[in-house]
């Protein structure tokens, strides 16, 4: 899982403690300060938790801006609690056991958070294990078509999100038949992926790596071999890392991607039919 996520995660159950608790302080605790009251958790504490939903959302989703603005919002609740809560709010609500272990949990989960986003802006990442690899998935055809129309379908930008089934390519730093250039391939709303050309010799071979939401990242290598009769052997390799550990593995055998990996399937079939597209209009 990426840092980016991970602090989201972190974050949400920091927040998801903190709720818990200010509905507890007004039902169980209700009048013991002029903090706990109904009307100021409606008017002060729903809107507070309501924003940290959307940055613990734009977190798990890896926006672009995310760790910048998710590590100023942690910040900014260390500080107030720093300033504010703690010396003045804290005392006058007449803290008991529930109180100190729900301050420590909050400030802990906030400062994880804050930490996390820190590093990744540093930089920093987290190699996926190889437990949380789904394994490797191979594919292998045989297209009537030439290794030069075949290896277009991986670099043009329109083709491309035809047969990976997404909705287009977008910010690319260059052609994608290059080594280096970058684009974005966007599925479908917030669901994208940061790609990187890492290998690409025309009519031979074509290597890109991709990260996601949520940890998620893939790797694709094609190997053209041209064909006597002026075909093409394809051999497709598809890496890929699940999103959420275990339990991504779990919903991705379950329901997403069983066997005999259909969508996969699907895709390189419909990447054949566009490559024989393209020697029929040449």
């Amino acid at each position: 899982m990426a840092l980016t996520a991970l602090a989201g995660v972190t974050l949400g159950v920091g927040m998801l403690g903190s709720l818990v608790y200010e509905l507890w302080r007004v039902m169980a605790r209700g009048g013991v300060s002029e903090y706990d009251t109904t009307r100021r958790f409606v008017r002060e504490q729903v809107p507070f938790y309501a924003i940290a939903v959307l940055f613990v959302v734009a977190l798990l989703v890896d926006w672009e801006f995310a760790s910048v603005a998710g590590l100023a919002f942690a910040i900014f609740i260390l500080a107030y609690s720093v300033f504010q809560y703690m010396p003045k709010t804290y005392p006058a609500r007449k803290p008991g056991l529930v109180d100190d272990v729900e301050a420590i949990w909050f400030l802990g989960a906030v400062g994880a958070a804050a930490v996390l986003l820190a590093a990744q802006l540093a930089g920093l990442t987290l190699t996926p294990r190889a437990a949380d690899r789904m394994g490797t998935h191979r594919y292998t055809r045989r297209i009537a078509a030439s290794p030069a129309d075949v290896f277009r379908v991986f670099a043009d930008p329109d083709l491309v999100a035809d047969w990976m089934e997404a909705s287009r390519v977008v910010d690319p730093t260059g052609p994608l038949d290059v080594a280096g250039t970058r684009f974005t391939l966007v599925i479908r709303g917030p669901w994208r992926f940061a790609t990187r050309v890492i290998r690409s010799q025309p009519g031979r071979l074509y290597e890109t790596y991709a990260t996601g939401p949520l940890g998620a990242d893939y790797r694709i290598v094609a190997t053209l071999t041209p064909l006597d009769d002026g075909g093409t052997s394809l051999d497709l390799l598809m890496e890929s890392t699940t999103p959420l550990g275990p339990i991504g593995r779990w919903i991705d055998r379950r329901w997403v991607e069983p066997e005999p990996h259909t969508a996969g399937n699907r895709e390189v079939d419909r990447l054949v039919t566009l490559a024989t597209e393209a020697r029929a209009g040449s």
